[in-house]
């Protein structure tokens, strides 16, 4: 699993207004108050959009950096006073064919996601070949 996920959260008319610009179909969305897990509420509006779910994580990367720069040529801001975006990427690890993972971005790369306001985050899931 090489997974990329765009998050967006905050007041409803921000969320709409950049879920309009990117003009993409949310996997998940959810209003503010919308219960969550474990009798929770939602504080915010969000959605997540996947923007990769690769064989590599180069073929993730190469995903990534091809929404961030949709977004700079569209003039998409990820961030603003009422609503943020965070780019939260997945890679498994542990199996035959993917026992150490390498996420790799440039410097101009990591300027964009700064340029565009886009906090990021990278996780790394134990896998195994078992079918235990």
């Amino acid at each position: 699993m090489n997974a990329a996920v765009l998050w967006v959260r905050g007041e409803q008319s921000a969320v709409d207004h950049v879920l309009n610009q990117l003009g993409l179909t949310p996997q998940t969305s959810w209003k503010k108050g919308d219960v969550k897990r474990r009798d929770a509420f939602h504080t915010m509006s969000g959605f997540g959009i996947d923007i990769a779910d690769a064989k590599t994580p180069r073929e993730m990367c190469d995903s990534v950096r091809a929404m961030l720069s949709r977004c700079k040529a569209l003039s998409i801001p990820l961030r603003g006073a009422d609503f943020a975006a965070e780019l939260s990427l997945g890679v498994s690890v542990g199996t035959q064919d993917q026992f150490v993972a390498a996420v790799e971005f440039t410097a101009e790369d990591l300027s964009l996601m700064g340029e565009l306001g886009v906090r990021l985050s990278v996780v790394a899931y134990p896998s195994s070949d078992d079918n235990e």
